[in-house]
């Protein structure tokens, strides 16, 4: 049976915590960072609902980042800001200027619309 990790905070700079019975000491560091209220909010929800507090869970990531040498999920571009859909939409936003932009009922497959540029 695997005891549970107790942080006790004696201050600052220093944490105890008890582990399989034995006493481990760490030095720790304040992070601050700014974020999103709402992304904040919903990452409080995520992590209540996990049964994680912010903390935890941030120290779970940056123990996993340190470990692997590197971000444990996959970082891709949001498609929409791609350079071939900004032209798309610069093309018509300018056809839109000249009066030139009309509204279809039909879907357009976006890979066709920027095939031609």
């Amino acid at each position: 049976m695997t005891k549970a990790v107790l942080p006790f905070c004696i201050d600052n700079d220093s944490m105890l915590s008890i582990q399989k019975g034995a006493i481990m000491s760490k030095s720790t560091k304040m992070v601050t960072f700014k974020a999103d209220a709402q992304v904040k909010e919903d990452f409080d929800a995520f992590c209540r609902e996990v049964g994680l507090t912010v903390t935890g869970a941030l120290t779970l990531f940056m123990n996993t980042v340190v470990r692997e040498r590197r971000i444990p999920f996959e970082i891709t571009a949001d498609p929409f800001y791609s350079s071939a859909n900004m032209r798309v939409l610069d093309q018509s936003i300018a056809a839109a200027d000249r009066g030139e932009f009309a509204a279809t009922t039909e879907p357009k497959d976006f890979d066709s619309m920027i095939a031609g540029l």
